[in-house]
């Protein structure tokens, strides 16, 4: 990938931090939500699943769901212990990898009922993106009605960059409502790192960052191996989202 290539990518990414800005200054947990449903909505996807296992035993009865599936097909799912058999949970539960599904994730017989079942409440096909972080799995599922003719394999892989933002600005903004025990202290950073952080977040690249700043691009990397470290984050974005939210940086 070049150079060129790369600077058009972080702007763009620059771009979608600022669009869902929105989110990550949400005031409490339902206002994150609806947010988040419009969001998705906007990508294409018809219904949406945000599933989160806390504690120590991970377990699906404890689970926190939020979900705007028909409520009928909620407790049919739960009542009927789907969770065991769904190819698409147990995915999120052992993989990190996004999953593009439909009719074909859904192999044993057990399997093809529950999807005929789904299908009743216009869950055809989707893409799921599995979670973890603090202590706690989950996914983000975005679910469309192939009946509308949306093609799930070409437009799913298409919005996905866009989807894994939403999930970690999602998880993120939510967790301050969910996920109490995860609060931290706020990390202490470097004015150096903040200005890094800052043009990060406007889409620039390590490159670029080191030129405003009249400094190396290496210097620029370490500075934001540094941010990683203190933030526990293993991308530069998730930085730049938790920074958002703790008021370091804006969007």
């Amino acid at each position: 990938m070049d150079n060129q290539h790369t600077a058009f990518n972080l702007r763009h990414h620059g771009d979608c931090l600022s669009r869902y800005a929105h989110i990550m200054e949400s005031k409490d947990e339902s206002e994150t939500l609806a947010q988040l449903t419009t969001e998705v909505a906007k990508l294409g996807f018809d219904q949406i699943n945000f599933t989160l296992l806390r504690g120590m035993s991970k377990s699906y009865e404890n689970a926190y769901v939020y979900s705007n599936h028909a409520k009928e097909w909620m407790h049919r799912y739960e009542s009927q212990s789907y969770w065991e058999i769904d190819p698409v949970f147990n995915h999120s539960m052992q993989r990190k990898s996004p999953l593009v599904w439909n009719a074909d994730t859904f192999e044993t017989r057990r399997q093809r009922h529950l999807y005929e079942e789904a299908n009743i409440y216009g869950i055809y096909a989707g893409i799921t993106l599995p979670l973890g972080s603090m202590g706690a799995v989950g996914m983000l599922t975005c679910v469309t009605d192939l009946t509308s003719g949306k093609n799930i394999l070409n437009d799913g892989f298409a919005v996905l960059p866009q989807l894994t933002l939403l999930r970690d600005v999602a998880f993120d903004s939510l967790s301050r409502f969910i996920l109490p025990d995860a609060a931290s202290e706020v990390p202490k950073l470097s004015r150096r790192e903040k200005e890094c952080l800052q043009w990060h977040a406007q889409g620039k690249t390590s490159w670029e960052i080191g030129s405003i700043l009249s400094i190396s691009e290496a210097c620029v990397n370490y500075h934001f191996n540094k941010i990683r470290t203190k933030f526990n984050v293993t991308q530069r974005h998730q930085a730049v989202i938790k920074a958002i939210m703790l008021g370091l940086i804006s969007a």
